[in-house]
């Protein structure tokens, strides 16, 4: 049986709908900084540091400019196999577009597109700390 990829569908989705898209799957942006004024879709490959750097491409990255002013750069990923998810791509991806949207508030979310029952669930955060101090948490809003 062939599988089929929803991945485009969804891309098509948010593409087509993004103030839809986030008011599903992030309603707390528009509740805090009131209505969308502008979308901008971002190039999906962050810059490189060097040329022989390899290239990261993300799915979705959608910069919002709401009425109060607030700047969002919403990452989305879809990610139709979840034993090829990986977090620390994720968090990559998350650090080069703070760097070049430093006045942005970055959210990266993972869109999972497959309905397959999974027994273990992927990991969604990362920590690094001793005692109470923290030296990096990064965490992701996940859905699927």
């Amino acid at each position: 049986m062939t599988r089929t990829s929803h991945d485009h569908n969804f891309k098509n989705l948010l593409q087509d709908f993004p103030n839809q898209a986030l008011e599903w799957i992030f309603p707390q942006a528009i509740q805090n900084w009131g209505p969308v004024k502008d979308i901008e879709f971002v190039r999906q490959e962050p810059k490189k540091s060097k040329l022989s750097d390899t290239a990261l491409e993300l799915d979705m990255p959608i910069l919002f400019t709401f009425e109060k002013k607030q700047l969002l750069l919403w990452l989305v990923e879809f990610q139709e196999d979840k034993s090829k998810f990986s977090i620390y791509k994720l968090l990559r991806y998350t650090t080069d577009y703070m760097e070049a949207y430093p006045d942005a508030l970055v959210v990266p979310t993972v869109l999972f597109t497959d309905r397959k029952n999974w027994r273990k669930d992927v990991s969604h955060e990362l920590e690094t700390k001793i005692d109470d101090k923290t030296f990096l948490h990064f965490e992701s809003v996940v859905s699927g």
